[in-house]
């Protein structure tokens, strides 16, 4: 289906489009809406096509968008998306309970405790490709791995299904999902997480730790623990190079009160590799911190500049004449294109590019590490005397580890207070 969007006839002119143009490239959303759109029919199965997975409700209700082309598709969802689907009534009995959606499991997946983070320290052996984040010399779309592609298709439609996007009733407007929907969202968040999107990893875990998560999905629920598969989905997302989930592992681990060796030491780990991925954040954290300060600075040293003159005139009895004025006029101009940029700084990717909740943390950012904290708590950890080096890092000194541990922790604070100190004079 890659590269088919583009072409539909323009629900405009009639005519084809052509990709550069855009007028009918929807990106991932065309991607995600035909997909659940579109049936598996007998010319692809001889063909050999794999099937796009569906979840029950959407094999059930054959071909919800058939009366609509990918155009009509995308505006629909676009005008529901402005429309703002009602929320939930307070007092709803509307609750999914997790362990009742057809076509999910949640017992098939590993233990937490056998996951190892991404390591970035000497004394550790280097992470293995399937710990790291896939590598960007695979083929890309845009940002996209290839690859990821189907997973952020799948992420996609939940996100859709949440918002009110799409719908497999026939009313119009589109409100808030009914539990068909709901069921078919968590289906197709399960599908990508299974496909090593680490969105997807991080909102499973949310919905099967059974803490809020108003921001996505709200009406899910669990009746019964599924702490393990909570744990065991974030080291894996982890072990992806979400530092999110390295952090947010290790404070489940520490705070629910797991006492076992092999459990701490995971703990252990995943709070150096978390504040290994944070501190290689730091210099551009620093960098984008002084730019903005160094703008601050300027701008404020310019409108000191302009009250001096405004006084002088005053004291003088006198107005600014008309080169003041447009002198004014310049530095106020200029003052505008600083808040542009500032602007343009907080858009970093292309929307069309990922699925809706990409860079989500779904409440797990809340884990309250810094790269220093998390450190001191590791080293801690490894004095207590009670863990030791596994196998799979083929063995070190704990003492060694704990020094390197101390000296990575002091590297980090000031670095931290130095951005403290950046941020501080950027207000």
């Amino acid at each position: 289906t890659a590269r088919v969007t583009p072409f539909l006839p323009s629900h405009f002119t009639g005519s084809l489009a052509h990709v550069e143009t855009g007028e009918l490239n929807f990106g991932l959303k065309g991607f995600a809406l035909f997909l659940w759109s579109h049936r598996h029919t007998d010319a692809e199965r001889l063909l050999g096509l794999p099937p796009f997975a569906l979840a029950p409700h959407e094999r059930a209700h054959i071909n919800p968008g058939a009366k609509h082309l990918i155009s009509c598709l995308h505006t629909l969802a676009k005008d529901a998306e402005k429309r703002k689907p009602k929320a939930v009534p307070n007092g709803s009995t509307l609750k999914v309970f997790l362990e009742d959606i057809p076509g999910v499991r949640f017992d098939d997946w590993c233990d937490w405790r056998t996951h190892i983070p991404n390591d970035f320290f000497e004394v550790a052996p280097m992470p293995t490709p399937s710990q790291c984040s896939r590598s960007m010399s695979k083929p890309c779309w845009g940002d996209v791995d290839l690859d990821m592609v189907e997973a952020e298709c799948h992420m996609e439609i939940a996100c859709m299904y949440h918002d009110g996007r799409i719908t497999l009733r026939a009313d119009e407007p589109r409100g808030a999902p009914d539990k068909n929907e709901i069921e078919s969202a968590v289906f197709h968040l399960v599908e990508a997480a299974r496909q090593d999107l680490p969105d997807a990893l991080l909102a499973l875990a949310r919905l099967a730790s059974g803490k809020p998560h108003e921001d996505f999905l709200p009406q899910v629920v669990t009746r019964d623990d599924h702490m393990p598969t909570c744990m065991a989905l974030l080291a894996h997302a982890a072990s992806l190079g979400s530092s999110v989930a390295m952090g947010a592992l290790a404070r489940l681990v520490l705070e629910t009160g797991f006492s076992e060796p092999t459990e701490l030491r995971s703990a252990a780990l995943h709070l150096e590799a978390f504040a290994a991925a944070s501190i290689d954040e730091l210099p551009m954290k620093i960098d984008k911190a002084a730019e903005k300060a160094a703008k601050v600075e300027k701008r404020a040293q310019r409108r000191a500049t302009r009250a001096a003159k405004d006084q002088a005139h005053e004291e003088q009895g006198e107005t600014a004449d008309a080169e003041d004025g447009e002198e004014e006029d310049d530095d106020e101009d200029e003052d505008d294109e600083d808040d542009d940029d500032d602007d343009d700084e907080e858009q970093d990717f292309d929307e069309s590019e990922h699925h809706r909740a990409f860079g989500q943390c779904f409440g797990w950012e809340d884990h309250g590490w810094t790269a220093s904290s998390a450190l001191r708590r590791a080293a801690s950890l490894w004095e207590s005397g009670t863990l030791t080096s596994g196998p799979e890092e083929g063995g070190f000194d704990v003492q060694h580890r704990v020094r390197a541990v101390h000296v990575r922790a002091e590297e980090a604070e000031a670095s931290e207070r130095k951005l403290a100190e950046l941020l501080e004079r950027a207000r």
